[in-house]
């Protein structure tokens, strides 16, 4: 499916492999299973990682993106991709896939604690664990991709367990710590 706004809304959007957009952002909804445990919890830590890569025809190893991770609508730190890689086929990529188009991307890893929003390990910015309000829904909305001001927008490339270079889909962990048992 091309990047078309109404292809967002197929059914079949449910089991993509790799989304792409030119600029702006993908948005998905995580349950928050923190409200189910049979015990009062209080986060200590989220933690998200994705293969992600900059969008542009065909591809070009070295154009920029600065793409943002939002969690509950917070800025959780900007990640720049280096290009849209396409040297190289990717690892996990099915055989229909051709060359002369992106292939893979870069694990990013986003974390958010009590200190504040980490990219890669590297303090990035001052949103904490208790701004991002985990334990005031039974969602967690997701939001990576082009802030409209950034300074490189690149668009963003997605990839899911069965493409690129690394078998996973966005994964998602939550840290917490237990205070009290549920009466």
């Amino acid at each position: 499916m091309d990047d078309k706004e109404e292809n967002f809304f197929q059914p079949e959007h449910l089991t993509a492999q790799i989304a792409w957009t030119s600029s702006g952002y993908l948005e998905y909804t995580f349950p928050n299973r923190l409200l189910s445990l049979p015990f009062k919890c209080r986060p200590k830590q989220v933690m998200v990682s994705m293969e992600i890569c900059s969008e542009t025809a065909g591809y070009k190893e070295d154009w920029k993106s600065d793409l943002t991770l939002f969690l509950n609508g917070r800025d959780c730190g900007t990640y720049r991709s280096m290009g849209d890689y396409g040297a190289r086929r990717g690892k996990n990529n099915p055989i229909s896939w051709v060359s002369g188009r992106t292939q893979y991307g870069k694990l990013a890893i986003f974390e958010v604690n009590e200190r504040g929003s980490f990219v890669g390990g590297v303090r990035v910015g001052d949103t904490t664990i208790e701004e991002l309000h985990l334990m005031d829904s039974h969602r967690i909305l997701l939001r990576i991709g082009n802030k409209p001001d950034a300074k490189y927008v690149g668009g963003l490339n997605l990839f899911g367990r069965q493409f690129g270079d690394y078998s996973q889909d966005i994964i998602m962990n939550l840290v917490y710590e237990e205070t009290m048992h549920r009466s």
